[in-house]
């Protein structure tokens, strides 16, 4: 399946405000954090986010390299998790009830979406170096980073 993107603050960090730009979540206050397991609510999870909808506040944690399971079918990637959780934001007004139909038909979306984004932005897919230069071309992204070298050096930049 390919190489574990393993990320550290920073790393995420940039990535929040990259992706936050791109999936147009940029009036949400988001804050992401690397915990422990034994931190997450649930078992088995990659990622959770916790959100306030009215306030348009989020916390995203991501799981600690250190115990994502050596044994899972697909390595761990920090990216991939992070873009999970913001796309869960996309849809927070539409959120079903866990352990129902609808909550896996929406897991399954996400899950699509997120995988989806995230090869087209590290040039997996015919068309990603044309949406990579589209997308670079639309946004000032040194001023909506603070940086700059605008968006850094973050996994699958090209």
């Amino acid at each position: 399946m390919g190489d574990p993107i393993i990320l550290n603050q920073q790393q995420l960090n940039e990535l929040l405000a990259y992706w936050q730009v791109l999936l147009r979540l940029r009036d949400w206050d988001i804050k992401i954090a690397i915990k422990r397991t034994r931190d997450f609510k649930f078992d088995e999870a990659a990622g959770e986010t916790t959100w306030l909808l009215a306030k348009k506040m989020a916390v995203i944690t991501i799981v600690d390299p250190a115990d994502y399971p050596p044994d899972s079918l697909w390595p761990q990637d920090m990216e991939m998790t992070l873009i999970h959780e913001l796309v869960h934001l996309l849809l927070a007004y539409w959120t079903p009830e866990r352990l129902s139909a609808e909550y896996d038909y929406q897991e399954q979306a996400i899950h699509t979406i997120s995988q989806t984004l995230v090869r087209l932005q590290r040039g997996e897919f015919a068309n990603a170096v044309a949406l990579n230069t589209i997308l670079k071309n639309n946004f000032d992204w040194a001023e909506i980073t603070g940086r700059e070298d605008g968006i850094g050096n973050m996994v699958g930049n090209t």
